[in-house]
């Protein structure tokens, strides 16, 4: 929402910038009368979800650790229906500018968010506020500026190994109370599962084992497999068209549709799988909530799980180690990748999945006036080029570490070793955006180079950048040094 104010229009983005420049007089208090400290004020995100992520408060003498949200208005909390959107249930505190009503921020798991009225807080008067910021630009803090680029990229490069053998480490510990074929199929799941779902994949892949999976595909024919998978996941999953009961907060500009014979003919082949397959079915569902808000279409749990169907029977025939861990043996890893990575992506079996992104939701590629030919390749694709590597570097490469150590296997081990340090760098995401910028400057992103520095990046934001720990820090070690 914006306001204006002798001429001066006031948004977000203005007390944004307010609250990251802590442009503020101290103390600071609630509208509640709690006194607070910030120690950091948070991450700024430009994803779905609170303006600030990791911000470190303390409350009269309480340290938390959360989320920020900022509004011109209080109200625009439950303007923006916030109180009906998980997402925000990790905010420890709602800025804004004006405190115009009682109103409290409630969260959807019923707690209440401390507000924050900056305006008596202010540096300046509220008029000047924009010119003030346009003459002091912000300037992001670079942690590393004052150390050798080189010890930098080095100490990426051993922060990317560790966080490649912590994840091993964490395979490796639940060998021996899982298969192989197991532990290999869960972090594969988790994989596909992205920030925002992970941890109902990860359920998924408990419920659904891929002893199961493999055993429906192995008596389906082969044509019929795909939607075997699909039935028992979804099912499971409590994603099917009628076990749905979609939120306000999961809504998005995809537009509902009318679905034409075939697609009909496809939800109503799927259910009747469903039913056939609840023969065998134990009753238990996931628990987790599906977050469909703030998501990617094409990452839409629901596109994401027909996706891990058509893979999991397009290799049900061989099992995952033998198909997966058969290519990584390869003496070339470039060869070894590419691979991996042409395995990994599958196309929609069923025309349904190149239109839609959810039951009964059009995909925009699909619905796009543009190159139509190129459109309906793209949306072909139910796990694409990136997905497939982000796979290998977090699921299948872990794994085939900890495989290695477990059973002595030093051929596998090393071809795993040599195939994450080639591997090169993707897209990346907001925090490795961040992290790239804290300690490179955004100019300097293409020196990263490898999925090894980028997993480098997540190792010390997560190890010690979430905390602000940067005395213990590896670079801070450096600039000690």
């Amino acid at each position: 929402m914006e306001m204006a104010t002798k001429g001066v229009v006031l948004n977000e983005r203005i007390v944004s910038e307010v609250w990251q420049r802590q442009i503020l007089t101290r103390p600071l208090r609630t509208m509640a009368g709690q006194e607070i400290e910030v120690i950091y004020g948070g991450r700024r995100s430009c994803s779905h979800g609170p303006d600030f992520h990791q911000a470190i408060i303390v409350f009269d003498g309480e340290l938390r650790r959360g989320d920020v949200e900022v509004h011109v208005h209080a109200a625009d909390w439950y303007g923006h229906r916030h109180h009906l959107d998980p997402a925000y249930d990790n905010v420890i505190l709602h800025v804004v500018m004006w405190q115009t009503n009682d109103a409290t921020p409630c969260k959807f798991n019923g707690e209440v968010a401390p507000v924050l009225c900056v305006t008596p807080h202010l540096a300046a008067d509220v008029d000047e506020l924009p010119s003030l910021l346009a003459a002091h630009p912000y300037v992001p803090f670079r942690c590393a500026e004052k150390c050798d680029e080189d010890q930098v990229l080095a100490t990426l490069d051993m922060a990317g190994e560790q966080r490649l053998l912590n994840k091993a480490a964490s395979i490796e510990g639940t060998l021996p109370v899982l298969e192989p074929e197991e532990a290999l199929y869960r972090a594969i799941m988790i994989a596909l599962g992205y920030v925002r779902n992970t941890a109902a994949f990860a359920e998924v892949a408990e419920i659904v084992p891929f002893s199961l999976l493999r055993a429906i595909a192995l008596g389906e024919k082969d044509v019929d497999r795909p939607l075997a998978l699909q039935a028992i996941l979804l099912g499971k999953a409590g994603l099917l068209p009628f076990q749905r009961v979609r939120r306000s907060a999961d809504a998005d500009t995809e537009s509902s549709c009318l679905l034409s014979d075939g697609d009909q003919l496809y939800e109503k082949r799927l259910a009747g799988k469903w039913d056939e397959l609840r023969i065998c079915d134990d009753g238990l569902r996931c628990t987790n909530p599906w977050r469909f808000g703030g998501v990617r279409p094409d990452n839409y749990p629901t596109r994401r799980l027909v996706g891990a169907a058509e893979l999991f029977a397009s290799l049900a025939n061989e099992g995952l180690c033998k198909s997966l861990l058969g290519l990584l043996r390869n003496p070339d890893p470039r060869a070894a990748r590419r691979a991996l990575e042409m395995t990994l992506m599958v196309r929609a079996s069923y025309p349904y999945w190149q239109r839609h992104c959810d039951f009964g939701r059009q995909h925009a590629m699909a619905r796009s006036a543009g190159d139509g030919a190129a459109n309906a390749e793209n949306c072909a694709f139910l796990i694409g080029k990136a997905r497939a590597a982000e796979i290998i570097v977090n699921a299948i490469l872990p794994f085939a570490i900890a495989y290695g150590q477990a059973t002595s296997d030093d051929r596998l081990l090393h071809a795993a070793i040599a195939t994450y340090r080639g591997y090169p760098f993707s897209a990346g995401n907001e925090i490795t955006r961040y992290m790239t910028a804290l300690l490179l400057g955004a100019q300097r992103a293409s020196d990263l180079r490898t999925a090894q520095r980028q997993q480098g990046l997540l190792h010390i934001y997560k190890s010690w950048c979430v905390d602000k720990r940067c005395a213990d820090c590896l670079l801070g070690q450096l600039r000690v040094a």
